[in-house]
């Protein structure tokens, strides 16, 4: 999503191997890098319509080339991505909550436009926010998906949502999700 003049410059950097301090425009410096680009848009679109230099492109995807698919497409992900983001954000010395399986079903339903970020947001506050061993559905009231609303105002309206931790059949824990 670079403008085009930092796109010649990169590529400039690329093909000869120096760079120009700035404040120093005629004193070459030799580098020697290894370039990781991402972008959430496609770049050959970029490329076709005159957004993005065809070498840079070219020059980039000579090393290899990786097309991630937004998290929408691979919802098998959300549950081990959850328990990471769940025990990364959990205070030192403290067990990560378990998701319980309905809460698990709304992570999942949810379409996730802003993909790991927007997850790994969620889930942080939400744990974060929270001192408790199970994380509900009513939790994740905020997840603003038609289908996962649904499920949230089903499942956290219900005066049956159980106030006791569910039994261990009816969580999802990362090792159950890997085996």
């Amino acid at each position: 999503n670079l403008p085009l003049d930092v796109q010649k410059g990169l590529l400039r950097a690329m093909q000869e191997r120096v760079v120009n301090p700035v404040g120093a425009p005629e004193r070459a410096v030799p580098v020697d890098v290894r370039f990781v680009a991402a972008s959430n848009r496609s770049v050959a679109a970029r490329v076709r319509d005159g957004l993005f230099l065809k070498d840079l492109f070219y020059r980039l995807t000579t090393g290899g080339r990786i097309e991630l698919p937004p998290l929408r497409e691979r919802r098998e992900d959300i549950p081990i991505l959850v328990e990471h983001f769940a025990a990364e954000a959990s205070r030192p010395g403290q067990a990560a909550p378990e998701i319980v399986r309905e809460a698990m079903e709304v992570l999942v339903a949810h379409d996730w436009p802003g993909n790991i970020r927007e997850l790994r947001g969620i889930v942080t506050r939400v744990v974060g926010a929270s001192d408790v061993e199970y994380l509900y559905p009513h939790h994740f009231a905020d997840i603003e998906s038609a289908s996962a609303a649904g499920s949230m105002r089903t499942l956290s309206t219900d005066p049956r949502l159980p106030a006791d931790p569910p039994a261990p059949r009816e969580s999802i824990s990362l090792d159950r999700v890997l085996s």
